[in-house]
């Protein structure tokens, strides 16, 4: 077991999934430069384990702070596997422990995301302020709609009212100091032996297809919108506003993925608008819900909570659809994030 086993031969099998997969499992690579640092897979997933085995239907504190402080995507990961599967092994529907995901590795994914895609010219220093102030806002975001992920197990499974510590006066500050610290630490390890030697593993691996490459168009999308359907229909108060909610998404997935003529034309006008501008309103959207809603996302589902949530979705989803995506060279540059476009 080494540093070339945890961040190189792992996130090159795992290519074979998906591309995002490997990328996501590289992100804390730079760890490799540290002493002992191979390690942390190793000591993140057991510890969400045990979280998972005492995580019924309430996450405390304990579980949410261990999520977030890696700043990087690759560890939470980790962790979110080891959450879900102890909750799993104890017996309970893991809606809590998947939520916690969101914001274990959720987060950190689509900051680094944003950051490397966005047209920031080439200071390194704009990009990562850019990136730690991302994380913290999605973290935000991810506390204000918590009690909303959770919900389905009142919705749908009629048990008791799941609980989750999403206070953002802790978290957020957690997420902004650990994503600006994961920076710092990766810029000073950079140039290290151990990265060049992962690098050149990562730069003589054949290319391979991921099985996500070869499912069919249909395929990829049903899954888009079961996945987003399953996170929003917490807050449905009934199936008629399931089924309208999850046509409003396939319609909505449709139009940001499909390579339909239509589809795109729809994309390319979207387009025409400044991606800084789109993002800045996606990121603005859940003030919105925040004042209009106030307590409602934890009250009995209604239907105007439903209909502002998802019409929220629907327009955050085609404003981004056309926004700039890194392409998969991070799993070739473990240590580095990839060269802005």
């Amino acid at each position: 077991m080494s540093a070339r086993f945890v961040w190189g031969t792992l996130p090159l099998g795992a290519r074979r999934l998906g591309a995002g997969l490997a990328g996501t499992l590289t992100d804390a690579a730079w760890l490799a430069a540290v002493p002992l640092g191979w390690l942390a897979p190793w000591v993140v997933a057991p510890a969400g384990f045990a979280g998972g085995l005492l995580t019924t239907q309430t996450a405390p504190a304990w579980v949410l702070i261990p999520a977030v402080v890696a700043g990087a995507a690759g560890l939470g990961v980790w962790f979110s596997v080891g959450l879900v599967v102890g909750a799993a092994a104890h017996g309970v529907v893991p809606v809590v422990a998947i939520a916690v995901a969101l914001v274990a590795f959720g987060v950190p994914s689509v900051a680094r995301a944003l950051a490397v895609g966005l047209p920031l010219g080439r200071s390194a220093l704009l990009r990562q302020g850019v990136w730690v102030f991302i994380a913290g806002l999605f973290t935000l975001q991810w506390c204000w709609s918590a009690p909303a992920l959770v919900r389905p197990v009142v919705v749908w499974l009629h048990q008791p009212p799941a609980e989750i510590f999403s206070n953002p006066w802790i978290l957020v500050p957690i997420v902004v100091v650990a994503t600006a610290g994961r920076l710092v630490a990766q810029q000073l390890v950079a140039d290290l032996p151990a990265l060049e030697s992962l690098r050149q593993q990562h730069e003589q691996a054949d290319p391979v297809v991921p099985l996500s490459a070869r499912l069919p168009e249909s395929a990829r999308l049903a899954i888009r919108v079961v996945v987003t359907a399953v996170l929003l229909l917490g807050l449905a108060g009934g199936w008629v506003q399931a089924v309208l909610g999850t046509v409003v998404v396939a319609a909505v997935t449709w139009l940001a993925a499909a390579q339909d003529p239509a589809a795109q034309a729809v994309r390319r006008a979207v387009g025409v608008v400044p991606v800084l501008v789109r993002l800045a309103l996606v990121l603005l959207a859940p003030v919105v819900l925040f004042v209009l809603l106030g307590n409602a996302t934890t009250d009995a589902a209604s239907t105007l909570p439903f209909a502002i949530v998802l019409a929220l979705v629907a327009t955050a989803t085609v404003l981004l659809a056309p926004a700039p995506r890194p392409a998969p060279a991070p799993t070739s540059t473990p240590g580095r994030d990839p060269a802005p476009a």
